[in-house]
């Protein structure tokens, strides 16, 4: 299945964020996500202090806590964009662990990279 609807989002979200504000920083990501009920789902990371504690919470973390809020955990495919390049990159493992433990065959969501499309199994 091609997946560049994917990428498209999340390149118009990056568009849209950014629209007549400031520029992102670095660690700023975006994330769409199709998911098994086929509705994409997006997220940006967002920076919250609790305490006196910075937390950068995930892009991925943000559309998956969306998916779940509609009853979804399967995950088809996902990307996960930079936005300071405007380029895809993988979740890190603490994203990826949180896939696996929402459903059993989020272990074959295919992860878009710019190369191509890749298991995250």
């Amino acid at each position: 299945m091609d997946y560049r609807f994917l990428i498209d989002t999340a390149i118009d979200l990056i568009n849209k964020r950014y629209t007549n504000t400031s520029p992102p920083v670095s660690g700023d990501t975006v994330c769409a996500i199709y998911a098994g009920n086929g509705r994409i789902y997006t997220g940006i990371n967002t920076y919250v202090v609790q305490g006196n504690i910075p937390n950068n919470i995930h892009a991925e973390i943000d559309a998956i806590n969306k998916m779940r809020a509609d009853g979804e955990t399967k995950i088809i495919a996902m990307t996960v964009f930079n936005s300071c390049n405007v380029s895809p990159i993988l979740p890190c493992n603490g994203c990826i662990n949180l896939i696996f433990s929402l459903n059993y065959e989020n272990t074959g969501a295919v992860v878009l990279l710019h190369n191509g499309a890749m298991n995250i199994t």
